[in-house]
C-alpha cells in the first residue's frame, strides 16, 4: 500500500531483497492461518512494536464494528457510498474474512522492512500472497492513527488482500468513490474501498438506515 499523493503503488508486488517473488494475482477465499499465538513482528524496534500493536488492535476493533454495521444497516448510505449497488452480503463476507485474519491466533507474520526492502518506493506496506506475510514500510510508521490512510487503515487494506482476495483497481478516496459509483462490482474487490469504509465508519447509534 502506498501514499495516495502521488498515486499509490500498492504492495502486490515483489519483496525485493527479503522475501522473494509474490504472486501477481490476488487469492480469494479464507486464508489457511496457523493456529496458536500470533507471530511477533520481525525486525522491529521497540517503538515500532508499540505502533504496530496499537494499529492492529484498532484495525481489529473497527473491522468488527464494520461487520456489525452492515448487519444492522445493510442499506445505509455509507455502504452505498463505498460499494455502490453491490449487495451488502458480498461486502460483509469479505469484511468477516478480514476480521478473522486479524485475530491474534490467525494473524499472518508482520515484518518491518527497510526502504530498500520496500523497493525505495513511497509505499506504506506490501502484502506477499505467496508467503502470506505483510511487510510494513517506513511510511507506515509515519502515518497517522486516525483518518484517511491511517496505520489501522493500512492494516485493514493489506489484510483484505490476504483474507478476501482484494486487488488494487483504484487508489485514493476520490478514485475509490468513483469506482463505487461507476463499477460497483470492482469496488467490492478493491482494497481501498474497504479501508475507507472502515476508516470513516459512522457511529451506528446515531445513524439512520437509508430508504430501501
Amino acid at each position: 500500500m502506498t501514499a495516495k499523493t502521488p498515486l499509490r503503488l500498492l504492495g502486490l508486488a515483489l519483496f525485493p531483497l527479503l522475501l522473494g517473488a509474490c504472486e501477481a494475482v490476488a487469492q480469494g477465499g479464507a486464508p489457511a492461518g496457523a493456529k496458536g499465538a500470533a507471530t511477533a513482528p520481525a525486525g522491529c524496534d521497540a517503538k515500532q512494536m508499540i505502533l504496530i500493536q496499537h494499529a492492529v488492535s484498532v484495525a481489529e476493533r473497527r473491522t468488527a464494528a464494520a461487520v456489525a454495521f452492515i448487519d444492522a444497516e445493510p442499506y445505509h448510505a455509507h455502504v452505498r457510498e463505498w460499494f455502490g449497488t453491490t449487495p451488502a452480503p458480498k461486502i460483509r463476507v469479505r469484511l468477516a474474512r478480514t476480521l478473522d485474519l486479524l485475530r491474534p491466533e490467525r494473524r499472518p507474520p508482520l515484518i518491518c522492512g527497510t526502504a530498500e526492502a520496500c523497493g525505495n518506493r513511497p509505499v506504506f506496506a506490501i502484502a506477499n500472497l505467496t508467503r502470506r506475510t505483510v511487510m510494513l514500510c517506513p511510511m507506515f510508521f509515519q502515518a497517522r492513527n486516525e483518518g484517511a490512510d491511517s496505520r489501522p487503515g493500512v492494516i485493514v487494506h493489506e489484510m483484505t488482500h490476504l483474507a478476501a482476495g482484494t486487488g488494487d483497481m483504484a487508489y485514493g478516496r476520490s478514485a475509490a468513490l468513483a469506482l463505487a459509483r461507476k463499477e460497483p462490482d470492482r469496488a467490492a474487490l478493491n482494497a481501498d474501498n474497504y479501508e475507507y469504509f472502515v476508516e470513516f465508519l459512522p457511529d451506528r447509534t446515531a445513524a439512520r438506515p437509508a430508504t430501501r
